[in-house]
């Protein structure tokens, strides 16, 4: 999740969820299967936020299985004609996004890797690309300095839920940060960390239009 959320927020977030087993969390930041792979390995301790299929194979983790986040994988466009999945066209996708990477193989499409959200709106605008593969969670910061003014968007997927993982050495820590993120989430301390982009448009003129499925 750190791309669209950056820094600051994810460590803010997890610091709250880890605040009541008085746990001071640090964050490594990593390249997403070189990461796993050290987590499963139990170099590191946790993984902040992660869907169910971008785990399999990864058999020394557990999640915590009070959901972080709500989201769907969407296909974004400035022009409404080209949010189609064009197998002709360079699709957009953002590095360590492990779901878009799944679905552009699954569904024989051409995909170009870009560094962050910041390239891929860039891209976007400059008409380097018609299209972006991503789900619908971006920073505020990163939509309004786009000067982007109006996206569509159209849904790949039904809805999908991120959890946040550790490694089954700490598996004692489980029962606490279920109970610690569930009262997070219903004290409504940890949804605007999370935002959809329709959420982080209302910090700016951006204009979002949400295409049929």
């Amino acid at each position: 999740m750190a791309y669209q959320m950056g820094k600051d927020t994810v460590l803010k977030s997890l610091r709250a969820i880890y605040h009541p087993l008085s746990i001071n969390p640090t964050l490594v930041y990593l390249p997403t299967k070189r990461g796993l792979q050290l987590l499963n390995n139990g170099e590191i301790d946790a993984d902040a936020g992660r869907i169910d299929k971008a785990m399999a194979g990864y058999t020394n983790l557990i999640k915590v299985p009070y959901p972080l986040s709500k989201f769907r994988l969407f296909i974004f466009c400035i022009k409404p004609k080209e949010c189609v999945l064009n197998k002709q066209v360079g699709h957009l996708i953002i590095q360590g996004t492990l779901l878009s990477e799944q679905f552009c193989q699954n569904a024989q499409l051409s995909c170009n890797i870009v560094a962050n959200d910041i390239s891929a709106f860039s891209a976007l605008q400059k008409s380097f690309a018609p299209t972006l593969i991503a789900n619908d969670r971006f920073a505020v910061g990163t939509i309004c300095a786009s000067g982007i003014k109006e996206i569509y968007a159209r849904p790949l997927t039904k809805e999908l839920k991120a959890y946040h993982y550790v490694h089954k050495k700490h598996a004692d820590l489980v029962p606490q940060l279920t109970q610690s993120i569930k009262k997070l989430m219903d004290k409504n301390l940890l949804q605007n960390s999370f935002q959809s982009l329709t959420g982080a448009a209302k910090g700016c003129a951006l204009k979002v239009t949400m295409l049929g499925e």
